[in-house]
């Protein structure tokens, strides 16, 4: 019997900032980049300026779950200053450690979650009813190889692993550890601008405070 993918509630937005649902969440707010200077907001900012600080120097992002909705909010303003750094090393290290995070929040979730998560990312992972297999979950191929490119432990090239009919089994570590690549993937590419957009100036200060530390 297949499981139902979970719904997310508040507290799972708080922890998993890149779902569609945050993204949907955050727009009925209809928060301006504007707003951002205005001292109502400043929790908001100081947030996001401490999620960039943790990656840049630490390569994580800790959990503060007692404000959902700072915590919510603070993710897409991190992913503006880290945009405002113009610095390709403190992308890739944000990208990382909200990545890492996640891994620390997912792999300790049910499977429900997990598989709500995967179709977050229209992967086609679901859970294991061969109880023959000792595996929580199986991943089609192509989710797979896509996901485990940068991966270089022998455990993780095809040759190595349980592979029937199309799929790749997985335990809930590992499928949460592929996920992780998934969401840093998918963080990396919204930080990718072609021509920097025109920030408020409270923004660029902070995010040039950023980029300092990057070379300390």
């Amino acid at each position: 019997m297949q499981l139902a993918t979970a719904k997310f509630a508040k507290n799972d937005l708080a922890k998993y900032p890149f779902l569609k649902e945050t993204a949907e969440y955050i727009k009925k707010l209809d928060l301006k980049i504007e707003d951002l200077t205005n001292p109502d907001f400043a929790k908001i900012l100081e947030r996001a300026e401490e999620r960039v600080e943790e990656a840049i120097l630490y390569t994580a992002v800790s959990r503060k779950p007692r404000n959902e909705e700072v915590e919510i909010l603070s993710f897409p303003v991190a992913i503006i200053l880290t945009v405002g750094t113009e610095n390709s090393f403190i992308k890739k290290r944000y990208a990382l450690a909200e990545a890492k995070q996640a891994y620390n929040d997912m792999r300790l979730e049910p499977k429900e979650r997990i598989l709500a998560i995967a179709q977050n990312f229209g992967w086609k992972l679901a859970v294991n009813d061969n109880s023959e297999i000792p595996y929580e979950f199986k991943l089609h191929f192509a989710d797979y190889l896509r996901n485990t490119t940068n991966l270089r432990e022998k455990k993780w090239k095809l040759v190595n692993r349980l592979l029937s009919s199309g799929n790749v089994y997985l335990t809930r570590n590992e499928a949460a550890r592929l996920l992780s690549e998934e969401i840093r993937r998918h963080i990396e590419k919204r930080l990718e601008t072609k021509e920097l957009p025109k920030f408020p100036p409270k923004i660029m200060e902070t995010a040039e405070k950023l980029k300092k530390l990057s070379v300390e």
